[in-house]
């Protein structure tokens, strides 16, 4: 090998680190950045099935549970939410108001005609992957939720994984989407 091709060599080899370098610096920040309304939006724009792939709380006998878009008009959302529980085939009706909140977009989610609502914040959302991290209190600890759009439940989701890691770490996580669902 000539001198002129090993200093071409390590120059190559150190703009790829440095691409690489960047590409995965910037998901670092963005996983940790604060989620907007657009990004929510996005995240429900879907005429697919959206799973819930895992939690880190457990229901016992809940499982399969999916959303399916009714409306998304304005910052007005309205969705089916299906599920099994114990194998028997449940749908709720539900809608949410969508809003700009202290830790991200936020989702006031409830009952059609009811009037107690729970908030989820978006966390985390990645387009490429079609996955994104939700919030919520329960029992007066914070807890997450990783949902999936139906094209992507059976890919690998990397980003969204470690962003749920990150988001709620050193939890147990509980496996709702199995494969008899689809």
């Amino acid at each position: 090998m000539t001198r002129y091709h090993d200093v071409s060599m390590y120059f190559a080899l150190a703009i790829a680190l440095a691409l690489l370098g960047g590409t995965f610096g910037n998901t670092i920040r963005d996983s940790t950045k604060k989620t907007t309304l657009k990004e929510l939006r996005e995240a429900l724009e879907t005429n697919e099935k959206f799973w819930l792939k895992k939690r880190t709380y457990n229901i016992t006998g809940h499982s399969c549970v999916y959303a399916k878009k009714v409306l998304l008009e304005n910052n007005k959302y309205e969705f089916e939410q299906h599920f099994l529980n114990n194998s028997q085939k449940v749908k709720h009706e539900l809608m949410a108001q969508l809003s700009e909140g202290q830790d991200g977009a936020v989702m006031n989610v409830g009952q059609k005609g009811g009037e107690t609502t729970v908030p989820y914040t978006l966390k985390y959302w990645r387009y490429y992957e079609k996955c994104g991290i939700l919030t919520l209190t329960r029992k007066n600890v914070e807890e997450c939720e990783m949902h999936v759009w139906d094209s992507h439940i059976r890919y690998d989701t990397p980003y969204c994984y470690a962003a749920y890691k990150r988001i709620c770490p050193d939890r147990q996580s509980y496996e709702v989407y199995k494969r008899y669902c689809k």
